[in-house]
């Protein structure tokens, strides 16, 4: 396959296979956490939020992002049918994961003394890993009825 085929199959068009929404969700949450990342930062350095409450809020704000990615260019299938629902799961997931994520970075931060830029970002691909894999099965996943 040229790499203009390789390049178009990464990218574009819709596509059931899951290392091809794996690496679309990678490159989702990188743009996301981009998003997440710097409204973090701003939020800790500039307007003096709390870590935990900037943490959660950033998380939410790549979240949205992620979705709207998500049903536009990762994943073709959808099991959800009202969309309202739909992106209430995926925000749940969210949620859960900021949660785990907050308490991944408390431990890192408190307990082991990491900065909490270092803790933010290893907490974030930790947590990347398990949502994607619950979103996949529960959001995503293709039908054995089609």
């Amino acid at each position: 396959m040229k790499i203009t085929g390789v390049i178009k199959k990464l990218y574009l068009g819709k596509t059931e296979d899951t290392k091809i929404q794996l690496y679309r969700s990678t490159q989702s949450s990188q743009y996301s956490y981009l998003l997440d990342l710097s409204t973090y930062i701003l939020m800790v350095n500039f307007l003096s939020v709390p870590y935990p409450i900037a943490r959660f809020v950033s998380y939410m704000i790549g979240t949205t992002m992620s979705y709207l990615l998500s049903v536009l260019w990762i994943f073709p299938t959808r099991n959800v049918s009202n969309r309202l629902l739909e992106y209430g799961g995926f925000a749940a997931i969210g949620a859960f994961g900021a949660g785990q994520n907050i308490l991944l970075m408390v431990v890192l931060k408190e307990l082991l003394g990491m900065n909490h830029i270092y803790a933010n970002i290893i907490a974030s691909i930790v947590i990347f890993f398990v949502s994607f894999s619950i979103r996949k099965v529960l959001l995503f996943r293709k039908s054995n009825k089609e």
